[in-house]
């Protein structure tokens, strides 16, 4: 059996014990007892909690990372400058206040997830974002057979 939900919540607590400070033993017992992919699960559930949650949220949006905006995207276009697609889809550092690195990218795929997370939660979804995915909705909903109001992107759709 695994752990419940205090548990875990015990055990990434304790992760932060100091040299010499005991984990319960009871937790510990049941904590050998678990699978290496639940390990797995539950160390980087720890390491989000205790080390990158709070290295992005010190983080402020559009000062030191942020999306590139529609404008900028076609400013750099314009200018033949090469944008990877993980650069148009994911946060990117920047430099200052609307400052986006030309080329920097995280490199620490943790963090950028996290900050790519922040990023949409501020800014919302860029208008070339919002008309893709409608793009590919209506594309996903062709593809589907059956009645029209039945398929999953139309159940999808009317969410």
């Amino acid at each position: 059996k695994g752990l419940n939900g205090e548990e875990v919540i015990l055990f990434n607590v304790c992760a932060g014990l100091e040299p010499g400070q005991s984990l319960d033993e009871k937790l510990a017992s049941r904590m050998r007892k678990l699978d290496a992919e639940k390990i797995r699960m539950i160390n980087n559930a720890s390491d989000w909690l205790l080390h990158y949650l709070p290295h992005t949220l010190v983080k402020i949006n559009r000062v030191s990372f942020g999306l590139l905006n529609d404008e900028w995207i076609a400013e750099a276009s314009g200018n033949d400058v090469y944008l990877s697609r993980s650069r148009l889809l994911l946060a990117v550092p920047y430099l200052g206040k609307d400052m986006p690195s030309r080329s920097s990218e995280f490199s620490h795929p943790d963090i950028q997830i996290g900050l790519t997370v922040l990023a949409y939660a501020y800014s919302g979804l860029r208008w070339s974002d919002f008309s893709r995915l409608i793009t590919e909705l209506r594309l996903a909903l062709l593809r589907e057979s059956g009645p029209m109001k039945k398929r999953p992107s139309s159940l999808l759709y009317n969410d």
